[in-house]
């Protein structure tokens, strides 16, 4: 097995033995005037030439960093360039017999499911040439087999029949090791002591092998080849039956016995499960069985513009589901494509939706986002709070504030909700490589508020971008997988901005409600918003589900002055004891 890196320059001839070939035209960039080149592709490729036999995996740039000699390695760690870990079973691999020696080839096999439910999502779209992803197999009339796919399936199938595999061992195994008293007694001889007669050398009742235990052994001895050859994932658990070695699975795959003794026992099984094992172990030694060994020998699933599918890797973590609400709004009039806008529980209040939207960068580079993108992510979140206030509070059979609607605007306050908007980075944990471990968590970059008033939090121009890094690893894993995480980000992404809010605001109850007011100078107010909407507006919100107003305050305002003038007018009003009021209690 081969391991390379996108975009990370190699000395030509360790690439060309293992990228020449039909269809691998486009993988190497040309080479430049020092020998060295490159790919800008990610995935998977089974080679087979007169130089390389094997499956190939190219991972992505996101794992290698600087070491302490501000060379460019594998985790950063000293002396693991690139360029000496691409054999993984060398003995000279920097990485060989460590932690990491078995964890790059696992990865490109998470990869490589990736990469294929990607395809198998959107083979029929344009997404796939916009993604410049190539899918590439032997045709499917012939006896060659995807390697990988077929190697995967058997994988699956130990998953979904673990059980079946228990209970014909038990069967198989029972009655094994017990004497066989009739045989012994007729065939060995007794010896007598203190009135008691023993058998030294009893007869066992050893049964023959069984018809299921053939396909089984061999099945358990290819997941075996598979884990110590190819360091697929795959726990065992106990087994009963004596395997055959890695070097014997081999002979079987060279010189042909595997194939020869599947057809063998081809008419023994007739249970479904069992046929359909048989077929998988066939398939596995089938592979490539009748090739021309001179001809070359390729497939592949590669992508080169990765973020492309990194984009739909989040999409589908923290998303919407295609068809929903949200999916007309991610194309924007001006035909603009959000990449993540979902509808998910308001900042303020349990019983109203908002959408939040975000944007995914492939690269964790240290650069924040600046510029068109970041003013661009800013309008994404303008164009989505008109078309709510427009097209759907507006126009709305619905009470603009009736339960299950998109509340962004408090018709008493006129204040508007707060607009969840954020960035989101792969991140890895060389510390803790672990693929069900989301460690979503935010950056410690910050960027600038986007505003035309200052310490107005609730006006509709006030948007604010959180930044937030995502494990790499449980991104590849939960989608190739399959599994359901959304709850979960979602809930995280909006404590965060709880916690991002509470931080940088100070937040009050106010206690008066239709409480009339009376100035100094004798004039009446009949309520208490009417009085002081003027210095308020922008600052104050009243939350539907506990028809309680938040007023907010920056901690650290430009006019500090005109801040305490404000509270203190305000003074009798707030709700005491509690000075602080945080709109995460909002939600309890």
């Amino acid at each position: 097995m081969k391991i390379f890196f996108e975009n990370y320059r190699y000395p030509k001839d360790l690439m060309t033995k293992c990228f020449e070939g039909p269809g691998q035209e486009k993988i190497l960039e040309p080479a430049d005037r020092d020998g060295y080149t490159m790919t800008k592709s990610i995935g998977y490729l089974f080679v087979k030439n007169d130089r390389y036999d094997g499956p190939v995996f190219i991972l992505p740039k996101t794992f290698l960093a600087e070491d302490i000699n501000r060379k460019l390695t594998v985790f950063g760690l000293p002396g693991a360039l690139p360029e000496k870990c691409i054999d993984v079973d060398s003995t000279e691999n920097p990485l060989y017999s460590s932690r990491y020696d078995s964890f790059l080839p696992e990865l490109g096999i998470w990869l490589y499911q990736a990469l294929r439910r990607f395809y198998d999502r959107y083979k029929t779209t344009s997404i796939i040439d916009e993604a410049q992803l190539e899918y590439l197999a032997p045709q499917s009339d012939s006896i060659d087999k995807d390697f990988l796919e077929t190697a995967l399936r058997l994988v699956d199938f130990l998953r979904d029949h673990r059980n079946l595999f228990t209970q014909i061992s038990l069967i198989n195994h029972s009655g094994n090791a017990r004497i066989d008293w009739t045989r012994t007694i007729a065939r060995r001889t007794a010896y007598k002591f203190g009135g008691d007669m023993y058998y030294l050398d009893p007869c066992i009742k050893d049964k023959t092998i069984n018809i299921d235990e053939e396909l089984i052994v061999l099945y358990y001895s290819i997941l075996r080849y598979l884990k110590k050859k190819y360091h697929f994932p795959i726990q065992l658990g106990e087994i009963l039956y004596d395997l055959k070695s890695v070097t014997e699975i081999q002979n079987y795959i060279d010189n042909g016995t595997g194939a020869k003794t599947m057809q063998r026992i081809r008419h023994r099984y007739y249970r479904d499960d069992l046929k359909e094992l048989w077929t998988l172990v066939n398939d596995f030694f089938s592979y490539n069985a009748t090739k021309d060994d001179n001809k070359p020998i390729i497939e592949q699933t590669l992508v080169r513009n990765f973020n492309i599918v990194f984009e739909d890797m989040i999409d589908d973590l923290i998303g919407d589901p295609p068809g929903s609400i949200s999916e007309s709004l991610k194309r924007q009039k001006d035909n603009k494509l959000i990449d993540h806008i979902f509808r998910f529980r308001s900042l303020t209040s349990p019983r109203h939706d908002i959408f939040y939207i975000g944007d995914s960068k492939y690269y964790a580079t240290d650069n924040d986002v600046d510029g068109p993108a970041l003013y661009k992510q800013y309008g994404y979140a303008k164009t989505v709070i008109q078309d709510q206030i427009s097209a759907i509070n507006l126009k709305s059979d619905k009470p603009l504030n009736a339960p299950g609607t998109l509340r962004y605007r408090d018709t008493e306050t006129e204040g508007y909700n707060v607009t969840p908007n954020f960035f989101i980075r792969p991140d890895v944990r060389r510390d803790n490589l672990q693929y069900d471990v989301p460690a979503l968590s935010p950056t410690d970059r910050s960027y600038p508020v986007n505003k035309q008033f200052e310490d107005r939090l609730f006006d509709r121009d006030t948007l604010f971008i959180r930044e937030y890094k995502l494990n790499i690893l449980f991104v590849i894993y939960a989608y190739a997988s399959e599994e359901d995480y959304k709850i979960l980000l979602r809930n995280t992404i909006r404590q965060d901005i709880l916690r991002f809010l509470n931080d940088n605001y100070e937040f009050y109850k106010i206690e008066a409600d239709y409480v009339e007011v009376t100035t100094p100078h004798g004039k009446v107010y009949p309520t208490f918003l009417s009085y002081f909407y003027h210095i308020l507006k922008g600052k104050i919100y009243k939350t539907e589900e506990y028809g309680e107003y938040i007023l907010a305050f920056e901690k650290h305002p430009k006019d500090p002055d005109a801040k305490s003038k404000i509270l203190t007018e305000l003074s009798p009003y707030l709700k005491k004891p509690a000075e602080q009021f945080g709109l995460q209690d909002t939600i309890q």
